[in-house]
C-alpha cells in the first residue's frame, strides 16, 4: 500500500523501491509463482514505463503475464490486463505491430470472457 501512496504521489522511485520489496516478502511468503507475486511484477512494469525504462518494464509484464497465465489460464481478465498495459509499452515505443499483436490478443480474451456462447 505504500507503493500505491509513493505512485499516486508520482514519486516513482520511493514506488518501486516498496514494489521490490514487496516483491520480495510475497515471495518468500507465497511463492515466486503466486498471484501475490504477480501483482508486484505487474506494479514494477507501470513504473518503469512511467519512468520510460521500456526494457525493464516489458522484463516484469512478461513475468505478471507467466505467473497469470500459470495461475488463472490464459482467459482471464488478469492475463487480459497485462496485454492491454504491454500493447500500450509497444505503442509508446513506435512498436506498432507489437502493439496490435497484444492489443488484439486482449480484445480476443475480453470477447470470450464478456460473450461466452460466441
Amino acid at each position: 500500500m505504500i507503493g500505491v501512496y509513493y505512485f499516486e504521489k508520482k514519486d516513482w522511485k520511493k514506488s518501486l523501491c516498496c514494489y521490490f520489496k514487496a516483491l520480495y516478502a510475497r515471495s518468500l511468503k507465497l511463492g515466486q509463482d503466486s498471484m501475490g507475486a504477480s501483482d508486484c511484477h505487474y506494479n514494477i512494469a507501470i513504473v518503469y514505463k512511467k519512468l520510460r525504462i521500456p526494457d525493464k518494464s516489458l522484463y516484469h509484464f512478461d513475468k505478471a503475464l507467466r505467473i497469470r497465465t500459470l495461475n488463472k489460464g490464459a482467459v482471464s481478465l488478469t492475463v487480459s490486463n497485462v496485454l492491454e498495459q504491454l500493447g500500450k509499452l509497444f505503442i509508446e515505443t513506435s512498436q506498432y505491430k507489437e502493439a496490435q499483436e497484444y492489443l488484439n490478443q486482449c480484445l480476443q480474451i475480453r470477447k470470450r470472457l464478456l460473450f461466452p456462447d460466441k
